[in-house]
């Protein structure tokens, strides 16, 4: 039954611990929020602070088309209680695409703040912006300087949140006096509801959910540190019980205090498209809990096996379906762990035997990333571009394909961009070197920053997607600059990243690539057809170069028109392996490994 809010005198002095804890707020302390925004509907969220926690409490909620709720659009009321930590999350339907609307919550006379939200488009529109962050761990003295700045915008569409809502580790007390509870490392169901609770009740977190519409999902810290389906580097079952009940109780308080839609009902999967007219297709994939194999040594044989994976054999099928049936124009992807490769040669007493520098990303799981890649190119599919959180550092960067001569200058042989978004406040960067050593190492990487903290404004339209990365001064003290970098900017078709600022007007009408090659079967016996698509008419030729890239052979096709063609090569008289062939012509070239079978 439904219980009066007079908060008593005792629970009001046990808030008073919380800096950010506001006695005229009750009993929504926690704000609002929105989230998972579809054309017809979006999830609202809030939470009643309980005067009994035995009880239960009925909530009102509204949704207007202005802020002052002359025009109620939807409204109803929600029952809360214990088994949801006394959290309401409404999926409010009957909307309008592409909208603006407010709405509240309301109990026995008391009110909470009023959101605003936004629908999403189901036709054309001309541009689509986005904040992307993650990684909000609140160390001694960090402050939300980053959602302060953010809550003030008013050119967002949405936010999207790439994971690590919370850390799992033993709590502290913030710059803002905020204490964050319990103060041990968290495992029960009650651990994980107490470490959000002290989270959002941050004033600028609270700020940016009233704000704007959330599209969420998590990485590692949500659970424990490099999570994985089957257990996770921070978790011991012989001290801390099994991990399939921490994850659990991880899952069950991330969807009671996210706005997010679930996929299907009892259901913890978070991988999810949200389509947002032809414009784009928002493709959100879970890379820690869903189906990743455990990670693996930097120097292990097993990062190469076919047989593990990062995504799960089911939602990687799925991942692949969704790029391939997408008819939006760009197809962007929200992804936990860094895609692009990230590799180092040795470097004395630093990193003496070289390679990859975190088996924790798709550097641990090269197959499924190499599986990715090739479906992207032997499918055609352009504007591809990857969101990642994550590594706390900033990165733009170029996917190459791995059999093909990627050219650093022309970003040919690149078949997909990515946005590394640094982190909110969370410190400790993996890279120990060096921007300079990466970049060398790593030519495919057009941006780093390995310090600063802020978030990443995605700017999406027909021609181009362009990402600016806006960095905060300081996260220790409440006062901050903010300063915004140069944008990378990546052109409708062509799967490469480019400073805005060496764009010329010309760079932004989109130019398809003039050649494109397939090569089946692959592997063969010597004996292929050369699928080649070429964009104007032209005289074509191909070249053969073994591994260690000397030219074998050279062949005239001949004169080809623009369109599809099939080609046949007989390739018998050379000896089994690893061989790359060539096409060109007048205005560009195309490359892709071929391997000969015994």
């Amino acid at each position: 039954m439904k219980k009066s809010l007079l908060l008593s005198f005792a629970f009001l002095l046990n808030l008073g611990a919380h800096a950010q804890f506001d006695p005229g707020m009750a009993p929504f302390h926690h704000g609002v929020a929105s989230g998972d925004a579809l054309a017809d509907r979006v999830i609202i969220w809030t939470r009643v602070t309980p005067s009994d926690p035995n009880d239960s409490y009925e909530v009102e909620w509204q949704v207007a088309s202005d802020e002052s709720f002359s025009n109620v659009v939807a409204n109803g009321s929600e029952l809360t209680d214990g088994s949801v930590d006394f959290t309401v999350k409404v999926d409010a339907t009957g909307l309008a695409a592409n909208t603006g609307y407010w709405y509240r919550f309301s109990m026995e006379g008391s009110q909470s703040i009023v959101g605003r939200t936004h629908t999403a488009p189901d036709a054309q529109v001309e541009s689509l912006r986005f904040a992307v962050a993650s990684c909000q761990k609140f160390d001694a003295g960090a402050f939300y300087n980053a959602y302060s700045h953010l809550a003030e915008r008013t050119d967002i569409d949405a936010v999207i949140f790439l994971g690590d809502y919370i850390y799992e580790s033993g709590g502290t007390t913030t710059g803002t006096g905020t204490v964050i509870e319990p103060a041990h490392e968290i495992l029960s169901l009650e651990d994980y509801r107490q470490r959000y609770a002290s989270y959002r009740l941050d004033s600028n977190l609270r700020k940016v959910h009233q704000q704007w519409p959330f599209y969420s999902v998590w990485d590692d810290h949500e659970t424990a540190n490099d999570a994985w389906s089957g257990g996770a580097g921070n978790h011991d079952p012989a001290t801390e019980g099994p991990w399939a009940d921490r994850k659990a109780n991880g899952q069950q308080a991330y969807f009671e205090w996210l706005p997010i839609r679930p996929t299907a009902p009892d259901s913890y999967s978070i991988y999810r498209t949200i389509p947002m007219g032809p414009l784009m297709d928002l493709i959100m994939i879970d890379t820690r809990l869903e189906g990743r194999d455990e990670q693996v040594a930097l120097t292990s044989p097993d990062i190469d096996d076919a047989s593990r994976t990062i995504l799960g054999s089911a939602q990687k099928q799925w991942f692949k379906d969704q790029l391939s049936t997408s008819t939006a124009q760009w197809k962007i992807i929200g992804n936990q762990v860094m895609f692009a490769p990230l590799e180092l040669p040795a470097i004395p007493i630093i990193f003496p035997n070289g390679g990859i520098l975190n088996a924790d990303q798709w550097d641990g799981y090269r197959a499924d990333r190499r599986e990715i890649i090739e479906h992207l190119y032997d499918n055609s599919i352009d504007n591809a571009v990857i969101l990642t959180g994550d590594i706390h550092t900033s990165w733009g960067n170029d996917i190459p394909h791995p059999d093909m001569n990627y050219d650093p200058n022309t970003g040919q042989g690149s078949v997909a961009v990515e946005f590394v978004t640094t982190s909110i406040t969370s410190g400790n960067s993996p890279v120990t070197v060096g921007s300079s050593i990466v970049s060398s190492a790593n030519p495919h990487i057009k941006y780093i920053d390995l310090a600063q903290k802020g978030y990443v404004v995605l700017d999406v339209n027909q021609q181009r997607v362009k990402g600016s990365w806006f960095y905060v001064s300081s996260i220790t003290e409440s006062t901050f600059t903010v300063s915004e970098t140069d944008a990378l900017v990546t052109i409708s078709g062509q799967n490469f990243l480019r400073p805005e600022s060496t764009l010329s007007a010309d760079d932004l009408t989109p130019v398809p690539s003039s050649l494109r090659l397939k090569l089946h079967p692959n592997p063969t016996d010597g004996l292929i057809n050369m699928g080649i698509s070429t964009a104007m008419d032209d005289m074509l030729f191909y070249e053969v170069y073994d591994v260690m890239g000397r030219q074998l052979t050279t062949s005239v096709i001949g004169q080809l028109g623009a369109g599809e063609h099939q080609v046949s090569a007989d390739l018998t008289a050379n000896p089994a392996g690893l061989y790359m062939i060539r096409v060109l012509n007048g205005h560009g070239e195309a490359v892709t490994g071929l391997f000969l079978k015994d």
